[in-house]
């Protein structure tokens, strides 16, 4: 199991050429299954000047049912994808029972930080290290599975969920032990959370 980089053909407002491929960049092997999770590590700053040149070039984390992996993409002329770190989840838990991972983030504030979400709670990972630096260890009270994340990019230790309960919760990683806010209003599960990168 892998995945890959894929280059999205550029186009002008009017365009008509609408059959324009994907380009392949770069790819990973070696997952252990479907991968649950793959963020790339954005740059400093609020959103994307599209005007601007970006390069292909950064770290990539990927998410499998047992294992975070720490990808390094090079922009050279021959682009390649190196595994730069490996952590294989339950090895590196140290009494946090990391159970079915299902999604994560990256810290824009601590930027070696990556979170991983995982069964009811989420670990939060320095990936230099490979180990788990902190962790929200039961987001709700009745043990609900936890289904996604976001960091907030403009408040330092500001992080959200969302799960099965259908409750939105945002923490202050300072202090895991409770939220600092919580907000009720689905009635269902809610599978996704992203916090505004501009307004509050």
């Amino acid at each position: 199991h892998g995945g890959a980089v894929w280059r999205v053909p550029e186009t002008t407002a009017g365009d008509s050429d609408s059959n324009q491929s994907l380009e392949s960049i770069a790819s990973f092997t070696g997952l252990a299954g479907a991968a649950r999770c793959v963020r790339w590590q954005v740059g400093v700053g609020v959103g994307v000047d599209p005007q601007r040149d970006v390069s292909v070039s950064g770290t990539i984390a990927t998410l499998d049912h047992n294992s975070l992996k720490i990808w390094e993409l090079d922009a050279s002329a021959s682009t390649t994808m190196a595994l730069a770190a490996e952590s294989h989840l339950a090895e590196s838990a140290a009494g946090f029972a990391i159970e079915n991972p299902s999604s994560g983030a990256w810290d824009p504030h601590a930027r070696a930080n990556f979170a991983v979400v995982t069964g009811s709670g989420v670990a939060i990972f320095d990936t230099r290290a490979m180990q788990i630096s902190s962790k929200i260890t039961r987001v709700s009270h009745n043990s609900q599975t936890v289904l996604d994340c976001d960091y907030d990019q403009k408040k330092q230790h500001a992080l959200s969920t969302c799960g099965d309960d259908g409750v939105l919760r945002s923490w202050d990683l300072r202090n895991p032990e409770s939220a600092v806010a919580v907000h009720h209003g689905h009635e269902h599960s809610v599978f996704s959370v992203r916090i505004n990168p501009v307004y509050e």
